[in-house]
C-alpha cells in the first residue's frame, strides 16, 4: 500500500485539544504533492498520526463557511456579513439559492 504524504502549507487554527493531547486543527495541506486544500482533522501531539477528517477545495470551503454563518447566525456580530456572504456564494460554483436567506 502506498504511503500517504502530506505537507502542512499553512497552519490556520487549532480548534480544540483533547485529554490525550490530540488537536483538532484546520490547515492548508498538500496531500501527496497535489494542490493544497483546506483540511479539518485531528493530529497526535507530534503530528506523526492523524485521524479521519474532511478536505475542502477553495470553492467548497467558501460554501461551507457561508453555511456555517447561516446556521450560527453570525451576522449579529459581523455587520457586513450579508455582503461578504453574498459575494462568497456568488463566487462559488454552488447554487445561488442561499441568497434568499441572506439579509
Amino acid at each position: 500500500m502506498r504511503e500517504i504524504q502530506y505537507e502542512i502549507v499553512k497552519e490556520i487554527a487549532v480548534l480544540s485539544t483533547g485529554d490525550s493531547g490530540y488537536t483538532k486543527e484546520i490547515n492548508l495541506i498538500s496531500w501527496n504533492g497535489k494542490e493544497p486544500k483546506y483540511d479539518i482533522r485531528s493530529f497526535s501531539p507530534n503530528r506523526e498520526k492523524c485521524g479521519k477528517g474532511i478536505t475542502l477545495n477553495a470553492d467548497d470551503g467558501k460554501y461551507f463557511f457561508s453555511l456555517l454563518v447561516l446556521i450560527f447566525k453570525v451576522s449579529f456580530w459581523l455587520p457586513f456579513s450579508s455582503v461578504i456572504i453574498a459575494n462568497i456564494v456568488s463566487m462559488s460554483s454552488r447554487p445561488l439559492w442561499l441568497n434568499c436567506f441572506i439579509r
